[in-house]
C-alpha cells in the first residue's frame, strides 16, 4: 500500500487512514479499489487479492526483528542474490492491503511458488530491484539460498 504514491496512485493512498488497521470500517471500503498493477495476469483469485507477496521466514528480508528494519548492510549475500517478493499461486494470494506474506517453509521450498501467468515458473523480485523468472525445475535448495539474505552460501547463475 505504501507503494501507491510511486505508482501514480497518490490520491488513493491519501484516502487510507494509516492510523487505523488495514481492515477498519473506513479502510475496508477502499479494498475494492485495487490498482491493476497489483493483479497478476491470468489470476483467478478474488478481485481484491494480489499474488505478489513477500517471503516471511527466519533469515529472509521480512524476518521479524523486534521492529528493526532490514537494511542493505543486513543483506550479506548481496542484493542480486536475495529474493524479496514472489508471484505466488492463487491459493496463496492475499487481500492487497492486508499486511500478509507467504510464510515460507524450508521443508517445502517450492510450495505456493507458481505464477498464474507463467506456464513453467514464477516471477521473483530481488533486493537489487531486478525481476527474474524462476523456472519450476529449479532446485529447492537454490530457492532456499535465494530467500535467505545472510546464509553465506555462494549462488552461481540461476
Amino acid at each position: 500500500m505504501h507503494l501507491l504514491p510511486f505508482l501514480d496512485q497518490a490520491p488513493l493512498y491519501k484516502q487510507f487512514r494509516m492510523d487505523e488497521p488495514w481492515d477498519s470500517d473506513h479502510n475496508k471500503k477502499l479494498i475494492p479499489m485495487i490498482p491493476q498493477v497489483y493483479r497478476s495476469p491470468g489470476t483467478k483469485s478474488e478481485a481484491t487479492k494480489t499474488n505478489y507477496v513477500g517471503i516471511r521466514a527466519k533469515g529472509s528480508i521480512l524476518e521479524e526483528r523486534d521492529n528493526r528494519p532490514i537494511g542493505f548492510r543486513d543483506i550479506i549475500d548481496g542484493t542480486s542474490n536475495t529474493i524479496m517478493v514472489v508471484e505466488a499461486d492463487d491459493k496463496h494470494a492475499v487481500v492487497w492491503t492486508k499486511p500478509d506474506d507467504l510464510n515460507w517453509d524450508e521443508d517445502k521450498p517450492k510450495e505456493g511458488l507458481k505464477s498464474p501467468s507463467i506456464r513453467d515458473g514464477f516471477l521473483a523480485a530481488l533486493a537489487d530491484g531486478s525481476v527474474r523468472v524462476i523456472m519450476d525445475d529449479v532446485d529447492g535448495d537454490l530457492i532456499r539460498r535465494l530467500f535467505l539474505r545472510n546464509d553465506g552460501e555462494v549462488i552461481d547463475q540461476f
